[in-house]
């Protein structure tokens, strides 16, 4: 759990600072981790849902890609709708986690 959580605080840390204005722009709740196809349902899941928003406009967006590589879901469009996404690239390392998030548009 412990290396989960810091893989989860590392993806949502590099994905705050990626963003637009910087990670003042964001909080935490405006920034999910998931990995597609991990679902049987829409093809997608969404591996954080801390936010109080839900999530089905994430789920709905997240059709594209059949890569399992996890993905970041930026919720900047209002009422918890995906604004962007950002490919993640996230390796752990005995008590070390390092995670960068490519964030375009």
């Amino acid at each position: 759990m412990t290396r989960w959580l810091a893989g989860r605080f590392a993806a949502k840390e590099a994905a705050r600072k990626a963003a637009p204005g910087g990670a003042a722009a964001l909080g935490w709740k405006d920034v999910v981790v998931r990995v597609p196809g991990d679902s049987e349902m829409d093809n997608a899941t969404v591996l954080d849902m801390g936010n109080s928003l839900g999530g089905n406009g994430v789920l709905a967006a997240a059709q594209e890609g059949t890569s399992r590589r996890p993905e970041i879901v930026f919720l900047g469009g209002g009422e918890g709708r995906p604004d962007r996404l950002g490919q993640l690239s996230i390796s752990h390392d005995g008590e070390y986690v390092v995670a960068t998030v490519l964030a375009a548009g």
